[in-house]
């Protein structure tokens, strides 16, 4: 899909196409689009994880996905974004999360480096890339079941480019970590949280804490597509390639959406209520939520 649409909209038309899916109507539908500018939360985040202000004055739309892990800040520009929709008995496919995962984020790194990337698989969630000495993700993951476990969806975004460091920076509450006698504690907005909320921070001592994270430093070393040497049309291609592997043949339409059916499940989105979370951060900088200790072999 190249135009790009609002976050709201395309969360809608993800939610119509499980419905359809519900009704027999598609076996599974793979998309892949671009969301105009706005920021996505995780369903347990709160808005208070946002400068709201700044984002309403400048014309970022800001909601709430079902899905958990943490914000991301998309425009046109710098994010792909991609869906992948199924019946699960319909195509006969076991409900093994992991097994699903691997199946899809696997082959895709494998292609990858076949165009000469050096890029893995780590943890849950992330598709990395050894760049400059680091280990960097590039491009994160969410899944989520409906309908009683029968519809799964498999969301996915991926960094054409650096991400607007500037526009995060205004947007969103990016944090720090410390580490003082022990304990953890983020800093964000000029307060201390301890992450354990047993401990009190009335003893905290920011001179003689251990700053062991800052997401705006890590943010500024983030890297997209364009750095790997990778077009955006190949990886498009590699997409569609190991997620045609995956469910069989897929047929591209040129599927008409109804706008009022459409409408009917943006306005849904745009009246949930947010969660009471607070300073989950961006996704591909993860500071509270360590990645599940499973590495998956190169």
């Amino acid at each position: 899909e190249k135009e790009p649409r609002l976050p709201s909209e395309n969360l809608a038309i993800n939610n119509l196409f499980r419905d359809l899916i519900s009704e027999n109507k598609y076996d599974a539908v793979v998309r892949v689009y671009y969301n105009k500018m706005g920021i996505i939360l995780a369903n347990h985040e709160s808005i208070r994880d946002v400068y709201h202000n700044f984002c309403e004055e400048n014309g970022l739309e800001v909601i709430k996905r079902p899905t958990g892990g943490s914000a991301v800040l998309v425009t046109p520009s710098h994010v792909l974004s991609y869906s992948a929709i199924f019946n699960l008995p319909k195509l006969e496919i076991e409900k093994d999360l992991t097994k699903i995962y691997k199946s899809i984020t696997f082959p895709l790194t494998e292609k990858l480096i076949q165009l000469g990337a050096s890029v893995f698989v780590e943890g849950k969630w992330y598709l990395r890339a050894r760049f400059n000495g680091d280990s960097l993700p590039f491009a994160g993951h969410a899944m989520r079941s409906f309908d009683k476990g029968k519809i799964l969806q498999f969301d996915g975004i991926v960094n054409l480019t650096k991400p607007p460091l500037d526009l995060i920076k205004n947007a969103m509450k990016l944090r720090k970590l410390y580490d003082f006698n022990g304990s953890r504690y983020i800093f964000l907005e000029g307060n201390y949280h301890p992450l354990n909320r047993e401990n009190r921070n009335d003893g905290f001592d920011p001179e003689n804490a251990r700053l062991l994270r800052d997401e705006e430093k890590e943010l500024e070393r983030m890297i997209g597509l364009a750095e790997l040497n990778i077009s955006e049309k190949s990886f498009v291609d590699i997409l569609f390639e190991v997620f045609n592997n995956f469910f069989g043949d897929i047929k591209k339409i040129d599927f008409k959406i109804e706008e009022d059916r459409l409408s009917k499940y943006r306005n849904k989105i745009l009246n949930m209520k947010f969660g009471d979370g607070y300073g989950w951060g961006h996704c591909l900088v993860d500071m509270l939520q360590k990645e599940p200790k499973i590495r998956y072999p190169e």
